[in-house]
């Protein structure tokens, strides 16, 4: 008889996200199947027990927590090993965790593909659907995930560092720019208002996976986009390319973010000069916000808790700025 690949459930409602992870663990030889709210991922959970489950702790209808007590409280399906995804990794939320049994965590904002894989590996290896298994522990991984996630991965982990920390060494210059394809850009008279159709943006984020999935997401809104890897390259594209918004990470490699964002006021290009800046902070630390404020910064997202749509409004409010 042949084998029936291990069937994972995703409850997520990040849309590019889903479709990341998704390639990703079906490339790996699972069959991942995905619930976009709370409920439907509980029914489906109830419905036909998965080996594992990874999900968002934010869900639409039903909080992931709440799913999450909702499985352990039920003893066919209390033991199926939990994947949660946290967004800030705030302490409070990881001891909710902890005292429901869920001990596999990661951050939404610094999680990559990569990392998922090895703790679902590490989860389902061996094991049958845990629903099947009363006496299984809720996490079959080796190592422990309660500490943050830039101490977990096996592999390299992402750039992006947590915003009281620098970069331990300058990166070195980064490839020349890939451009990311959108749809054809109207052709628009100097005169006319900017709008989202054909709207320049440009990302400077040394996060390659957060980069690509921001870049997809406003590709898919129709917006122009450019990516730049470090603070050089990001001033170089700005110059050139000479954006109707930036977003800006506060930390990169070589150049920081307030860097940048005083020689972007400081140009002689006006259209430069007075480029939208949403400013990226790893924590929304209030003296990021100010120091933002104080060189002009258009608007702030704090990156432990931001999701795409939001990226989009905040881009969309900042065009609408005279």
């Amino acid at each position: 008889m042949t084998n029936q690949p291990t069937r994972l459930l995703l409850l997520e409602s990040e849309q590019i996200l889903v479709e990341v992870l998704r390639k990703k663990l079906n490339g790996a030889g699972y069959s991942t199947d995905v619930a976009q709210d709370g409920e439907d991922g509980l029914q489906k959970i109830k419905a036909q027990p998965p080996s594992a489950v990874i999900i968002d702790l934010v869900l639409p209808k039903m909080a992931g927590i709440d799913v999450l007590k909702t499985i352990k409280q039920d003893e066919t399906l209390k033991n199926i090993p939990v994947l949660a995804i946290s967004n800030s990794g705030d302490p409070a939320e990881i001891a909710q965790l902890n005292q429901i049994g869920v001990q596999e965590y990661l951050i939404k904002t610094t999680l990559t593909p990569d990392e998922v894989l090895q703790k679902i590996q590490a989860l389902t290896s061996g094991a049958q659907p845990a629903a099947s298994q009363p006496g299984a522990q809720t996490a079959a991984a080796p190592q422990a995930a309660t500490a943050p996630l830039q101490q977990v991965p096996a592999q390299p982990a992402p750039i992006a560092t947590p915003l009281q920390q620098t970069p331990a060494q300058p990166a070195p210059v980064a490839a020349p720019l890939q451009q990311i394809p959108t749809q054809p850009t109207p052709t628009a008279t100097p005169t006319q208002t900017t709008t989202t159709a054909g709207a320049k943006v440009v990302i400077a984020e040394d996060d390659k996976f957060l980069r690509e999935l921001a870049s997809k997401k406003l590709s898919g809104a129709g917006y122009e986009l450019t990516a730049a890897m470090d603070g050089a390259e990001a001033i170089k594209i700005i110059s050139e390319v000479k954006p109707d918004v930036v977003l800006l990470d506060i930390i990169m490699p070589d150049i920081d973010g307030f860097e940048v964002l005083k020689r972007i006021r400081a140009s002689q290009d006006e259209k430069v000069k007075n480029t939208k800046v949403i400013i990226l902070s790893n924590l929304g630390q209030e003296s990021d916000i100010e120091k933002g404020k104080e060189l002009n910064a258009t608007d702030y997202l704090v990156k432990a808790n931001f999701t795409m749509d939001e990226i989009i409004t905040k881009v969309e409010s900042a065009l609408a700025q005279k």
